[in-house]
């Protein structure tokens, strides 16, 4: 017997940003030298992008199979379709036409 799979536990989100404050009025931006303002940080490195995990093998045969009925129910529709509404108009949107015996002639009686 095979052990289950354990799943790694997925890494929290890292926590938003505060958004920065809005820009002083231009009479409170002097500084003095001594005062230089700190040098800005450095951004978060990104993680890579990951990876969808795989569906096990349960679920993609579930997955399957409603796309097989869904397939089936289409095609029965569409021939329900052809069959009752397309078919009968091309058939019957015509007149008949008489067409005489001819079982029992000879070619020559035929031809006459």
């Amino acid at each position: 017997m095979s052990t289950p799979k354990r799943r790694r536990a997925r890494p929290a989100p890292p926590a938003p940003q505060p958004s920065p404050a809005p820009p002083a009025p231009p009479a409170q931006q002097a500084r003095p030298a001594s005062q230089a303002p700190p040098a800005p940080k450095a951004a978060p490195r990104a993680l890579p992008p990951r990876l969808p995990e795989r569906r096990s093998r349960a679920r993609r045969a579930r997955d399957a199979a409603i796309a097989g009925m869904v397939a089936l129910l289409g095609f029965a529709i569409g021939l329900f379709v052809f069959n009752s509404v397309i078919m009968p108009r091309l058939i019957h949107g015509r007149p008949e036409v008489l067409v005489p015996d001819l079982s029992n002639l000879s070619v020559e009686q035929a031809a006459a």
